[in-house]
C-alpha cells in the first residue's frame, strides 16, 4: 500500500516538475542568446548612488611635498569612517583629511612643528588650485601638501638668455639690418646695467647707421656684402 501511495504521489508531481523544468530551460536559452552579462544586468534592480546599501569609496592619493615632483607617498583615506560623528560638516572632514596627511610617512619624518613634526594645513592640485573640500578629490589623484606656505610649482621654468652687442643699419632708408658686434674693453670701469627691457625688434630710440644705396637694383647684393664684412669684423 505504501509503495502504491508513493508511486501515486510521484506521478502527480511529475507534471509540475516538468513545468518548472521547462521554465528554467527557456530562461537558460534567453540568457545564452542575450549574453551572460547583459542578462544579469537586465534583471538586476538599480540601486541609486546615494543609497545606504552602498558603502562610500575611499580615496587613494599620491601626496607630494610642496614644490617637488618626485618622492610621493600613497595615502589611503577612509571617507566612510572620517564622516562619522561630524553630521556632514565639510570643514571638520577637511581637518581630518589634513591630519591623515600629516600622519603619512613622508610628513612624519619632517621636523619643524610641534613634537618635531610639521602640521599640514593646505592642499593643492598640480595646477596650484587649493582644495578646500575633500569631496572634490578623486581616486588616484596627485596632490601637493603645504604647511601654510603658498603653492610652489613642482617644475621650475628656467630662461636662458644670450646677450650680444648689436648695431642697427638703416639700408637706404627702406630696410633695417641688425649686426652683431664683438665686446671690447669699453665697458671696463663702468657700472654694469642692472635693468633690462625686452622689445620686439631693434629699440626705436637707438642710433641707426645709415647706408646709402650704391647702385640702383643692387640692394640684395649690397646687403649680403655688408653681412660678410660684419662677419669678418667680429672674428
Amino acid at each position: 500500500m505504501k509503495v502504491e501511495q508513493h508511486n501515486s504521489d510521484l506521478s502527480s508531481a511529475i507534471p509540475t516538475l516538468n513545468s518548472h523544468l521547462g521554465i528554467v530551460e527557456r530562461a537558460a536559452q534567453d540568457e545564452e542568446s542575450s549574453g551572460l552579462e547583459n542578462y544579469r544586468y537586465k534583471h538586476m534592480t538599480h540601486i541609486a548612488p546615494e543609497s545606504r546599501l552602498l558603502a562610500k569609496q575611499g580615496l587613494k592619493l599620491k601626496v607630494f611635498e610642496n614644490g617637488f615632483s618626485e618622492g610621493y607617498v600613497v595615502l589611503h583615506f577612509n571617507l566612510h569612517e572620517a564622516e562619522k560623528g561630524i553630521q556632514g560638516d565639510k570643514s571638520q572632514l577637511m581637518h581630518r583629511f589634513l591630519d591623515a596627511c600629516t600622519s603619512c610617512s613622508k610628513v612624519s619624518e619632517s621636523g619643524g612643528g610641534p613634537a618635531g613634526r610639521r602640521i599640514a594645513n593646505r592642499v593643492f592640485t598640480r595646477d596650484g588650485e587649493e582644495i578646500t573640500n575633500v569631496h572634490d578629490l578623486v581616486y588616484d589623484q596627485e596632490i601637493w601638501l603645504s604647511y601654510g606656505e603658498d603653492f610652489k610649482p613642482p617644475h621650475v621654468v628656467v630662461l636662458e638668455l644670450c646677450l650680444d652687442k648689436a648695431t642697427c643699419m638703416s639700408l637706404w632708408g627702406e630696410k633695417e639690418m641688425v649686426q652683431r658686434e664683438s665686446f671690447d674693453d669699453e665697458g671696463r670701469g663702468k657700472e654694469k646695467s642692472s635693468l633690462w627691457r625686452a622689445v620686439n625688434g631693434f629699440p626705436s630710440g637707438c642710433k641707426r647707421h645709415h647706408v646709402n644705396l650704391l647702385n640702383p637694383g643692387s640692394e640684395l647684393s649690397q646687403a649680403r656684402s655688408l653681412q660678410v664684412a660684419e662677419y669678418f669684423k667680429t672674428l
